[in-house]
């Protein structure tokens, strides 16, 4: 077997970044283990999520078999079958890697079972996924001469490319989809072609086959391949796109197979606008039904409190680098300074803030990770979850010193304890909300950033602390903490 490795960046990225764009999307993986995809998908169908499956060009249940010189770009893999069903490489280059479950496969194979049994689920995930797909168009017999825009299309049978070449119109969309749903067999004779024009891309087509696929000699086939049962590629045809055999084996003769690269192209969209704070945005704490708080704590910015009376602040005038406000003669002395007129306006913008953010639509990303967002990194946008977030490792929210974040959570937000969010590439707190409609507590030595505007309370536990700023239309509650307004 020959074997020629890419660059290691080759290797690793699976996403390409199509520069000009609004701002980088990134394939953020949730706790999981499932692809949350950005929410840019014109047509509605979105792609079959592959799990692990993704990164193999071939994978199969009952081994790989090969004939003549075969070229393979992506990693080759069989389970629960030993590697020794995998025959015929001394004659295969291979860009990438064949995993095997036992010490036994072509030279240079390695051995992970567990990884292999969790692909070979994921496979099963997929087939399904693509199956029950619903609202298909329907189609019968073959498929040659015709040329098909995005969509889902569905045969109740067997399924041909024979009498003429299959054409995949992506009309313009580069992120258009195609999902086939084969009842049974799936045959491509020699010499036929699938041409993507369009914008299409491999990636995104996805072929389900209820029994096997075949196809001819020198034939050219696009997209990922998930049959049931056999996949037989005859002399010299090719394949850019995955070849995945649920139950049975693959078949080689002098082949090219290469594993598709991903590609958004996201169309220019507005730069997202920072939330209005007006007068709230003085304040490094505003509430207003006042601050509790369990000395010493190290607050820079103002604080106020309205229309609670001052008496309901409890942070003393040494914890604070800055202007306590009250909206009467009570609260802490000697520093407070009574404007009830100021504070009213500040409240009002507060709530303001609170349903401008909560009011902004068409979010870049739904519901990410389930509501679980650690280890994530966060680049810039619109995010929306429709319940609770809980953050229980850390963070970092990545992006220019002028890109902005809005956090929608519809229920609490949680941080654990000792956990922290990092701000990269020159992402700036001031420029970072969290709208959030039930309480909020950030735990122990936890650290945070950006505004919290919450509906409810805000409870920052024993060493928290947070660069932003704490606007809550209940009450704040603060336990030797460090709270420090962004710049």
């Amino acid at each position: 077997m020959k074997t020629s490795k890419l660059l290691t960046t080759l290797a690793i990225v699976s996403v390409v970044l199509i520069a000009g764009c609004k701002k980088d999307v990134e394939t953020s993986i949730d706790p999981m283990g499932t692809s949350t995809v950005p929410l840019n998908y014109k047509s509605g169908l979105l792609p079959v999520t592959l799990g692990l499956t993704d990164g193999f060009a071939i994978l199969s249940y009952a081994g790989i078999t090969n004939t003549g010189p075969t070229t393979i770009t992506g990693d080759v893999g069989a389970s629960p079958i030993t590697g020794a069903s995998m025959t015929g490489f001394e004659t295969v280059t291979i860009d990438g890697t064949i995993y095997t479950v036992d010490a036994a496969g072509p030279p240079g194979y390695v051995t992970n079972p567990t990884m292999l049994t969790q692909a070979m689920l994921d496979l099963t995930t997929a087939y399904n996924d693509a199956a029950g797909r619903t609202n298909p168009i329907g189609v019968a017999g073959n498929l040659g001469g015709q040329t098909l825009p995005p969509g889902l299309y569905k045969s109740t049978s067997s399924l041909e490319i024979s009498s003429g070449d299959l054409t995949l119109d992506a009309q313009g969309d580069a992120n258009a989809v195609w999902i086939f749903q084969i009842a049974s067999s799936f045959n491509m004779t020699s010499g036929r072609q699938v041409f993507l024009i369009g914008g299409a891309q491999a990636s995104n087509i996805f072929w389900q086959v209820g029994s096997a696929a075949t196809f001819g000699t020198t034939a050219v086939m696009k997209g990922t391949i998930m049959a049931y049962a056999n996949i037989t590629f005859a002399t010299g045809a090719s394949l850019e796109g995955r070849a995945l055999a649920r139950t049975e084996s693959v078949t080689l003769d002098a082949n090219a197979i290469v594993k598709p690269t991903v590609v958004y192209f996201l169309s220019p969209a507005p730069a997202l606008a920072v939330v209005n704070l007006g007068v709230a945005g003085d304040f490094a704490i505003l509430s207003k039904t006042g601050i509790t708080d369990v000395f010493p704590s190290a607050i820079t910015g103002d604080v106020g409190s309205s229309p609670i009376t001052g008496a309901a602040i409890l942070v003393s005038c040494a914890e604070v680098t800055g202007t306590i406000y009250t909206v009467d003669a009570a609260g802490p002395l000697p520093c407070r300074v009574t404007n009830a007129s100021m504070l009213t306006t500040a409240v009002s913008d507060m709530e303001a803030a609170y349903t401008d953010a909560a009011g902004r639509s068409n979010p870049d990303f739904l519901n990410l990770g389930s509501g679980n967002i650690g280890g994530l990194t966060l680049t810039p946008g619109l995010y929306k979850w429709t319940s609770t977030v809980i953050i229980p490792t850390d963070v970092t929210i990545s992006g220019g010193p002028d890109d902005v974040w809005i956090f929608q959570v519809a229920g609490t937000l949680t941080m654990s304890s000792a956990v922290n969010i990092t701000l990269t590439g020159g992402a700036q707190a001031k420029n970072i909300f969290w709208q959030v409609s039930g309480a909020v507590t950030f735990g122990t030595t936890s650290h945070f950033e950006g505004i919290i505007l919450g509906m409810t309370g805000i409870n920052l536990q024993t060493g928290g602390s947070i660069n932003g700023r704490m606007l809550a239309q209940t009450a704040v509650t603060l336990q030797m903490n460090t709270v420090t307004q962004p710049q």
